[in-house]
């Protein structure tokens, strides 16, 4: 909860760097009496025994990770102690200012919004969308490819020599995925003359991968 915009009682409660609260300002909100100086109560053998259980549950080795941080001259002397660590004060005060200091803090975590929501990691969604994008293109160039062999569809007699546009669009369609069937109803060729176009054109490809093999 750092960065929080904390006021009880008209006081503002200052943070310090890492989060940690100001007694004093609290102390202040209070009403400002002596018998409840943070000074008072940090020696008290219950919130020395407090401390302690923080320390030990929270395992706590840096200065910076420290429920208590006394701050001595400067602009930002004082107390600063951890939420936890706040409300004992609080009620060490009396329960009415405690109840008051339990629920600023709730009110203003229930408009705050989360500061440790982990990010997530999108590589995975982003390469399932760059798939299914791929995909829907090469089904769309499919389907333009039909409807353009459809409007173009030759009219010939199928026992006429193919010509080298002919042999190209067979070729064309067959690259496309098309079945040896679809393209003899696209271009009113006979499945024959297909057969052999497809059946020269893998021969002369496969002829050319041996020139350069050898």
């Amino acid at each position: 909860m750092n960065s929080l915009a904390l006021i009880i009682s008209d006081v503002a409660i200052k943070q310090d760097g890492v989060g940690r609260f100001c007694l004093n300002n609290f102390h202040k909100a209070s009403g400002n009496q002596n018998k409840h100086r943070p000074s008072l109560w940090l020696r008290s053998q219950q919130t020395i025994e407090l401390i302690e259980e923080i320390i030990r549950a929270q395992n706590c080795a840096l200065e910076q990770n420290q429920p208590v941080n006394v701050v001595n001259g400067g602009n930002q002397q004082g107390v600063f102690v951890v939420k936890e660590l706040v409300y004992a004060y609080a009620m060490w005060i009396s329960a009415a200012f405690s109840l008051r200091v339990i629920r600023t803090f709730d009110a203003l975590a229930s408009v705050q919004p989360p500061t440790n929501v982990p990010l997530r990691d999108y590589t995975e969604l982003q390469a399932k969308h760059d798939s299914m994008q791929a995909e829907l293109l090469d089904l769309y160039r499919f389907k333009i490819a039909t409807l353009e062999s459809q409007l173009v569809k030759p009219q010939r007699n199928p026992s006429t020599p193919l010509t080298a546009d002919e042999k190209a669009e067979i070729l064309r369609l067959h690259g496309l995925g098309f079945s040896r069937g679809e393209i003899v109803e696209q271009t009113g060729r006979s499945d024959t003359s297909v057969y052999f176009v497809i059946r020269n054109a893998s021969a002369d490809g496969q002829a050319v991968a041996n020139d350069h093999r050898s």
